[in-house]
């Protein structure tokens, strides 16, 4: 929520002693599955940092190259408990680990397969719309990649995005 307040806000806020809160919820299909909520303490105008941690999270489905089990979580800013700011990321759980005898991912041994990816095309440059964002990683789908190689450029969220939801490492 880094900046969600914008600092005229922040200011009248800091000098009214409104309540401001934070709420984070996980969901999945509609449904809430976690939430945690703090109060937001704005001394002064600026940037502030609010910590939140999810748990209890019950039986999250991992998320895996054949079942990319996504959720979201919606962090909900409030002022004087009224919302004035949703934030939502799409994550999804998993544990990735390197070992002498191979790559696992949650705990499955998993053989990579993987092509590298410039997002920087003759004559449009980075100036692809979202659909061939995620034409790309179809397409790594398409030849058995479950990982990809991305150059050293900050990539298309719309290929990040479609890359989370067809199973494929980056």
């Amino acid at each position: 929520l880094t900046g969600a307040l914008g600092t005229t806000a922040a200011s009248t806020v800091a000098c009214t002693d409104t309540p401001v809160s934070a709420v984070a919820r996980l969901q999945s299909g509609g449904r809430t599955l976690a939430t945690a909520s703090a109060p937001v303490q704005i001394s002064q105008a600026g940037q502030v940092t609010v910590n939140l941690q999810l748990t209890q999270l019950g039986s999250i489905e991992l998320w895996d190259n054949d079942h990319p089990s996504l959720y979201n979580v919606v962090v909900t800013l409030a002022i004087g408990g009224q919302p004035v700011h949703d934030f939502t990321r799409r994550i999804g759980f998993r544990e990735a680990v390197f070992q002498s005898d191979g790559f696992f991912l949650n705990g499955n041994r998993v053989k990579l397969c993987s092509l590298n990816r410039h997002q920087i095309l003759p004559y449009a440059g980075m100036g692809m719309p979202a659909r061939v964002q995620a034409r790309d990683a179809q397409r790594l789908k398409q030849l058995n990649c479950n990982m990809g190689r991305c150059a050293h450029y900050p990539q298309s969220p719309d290929f990040l995005g479609a890359c989370d939801e067809l199973g494929i490492m980056l």
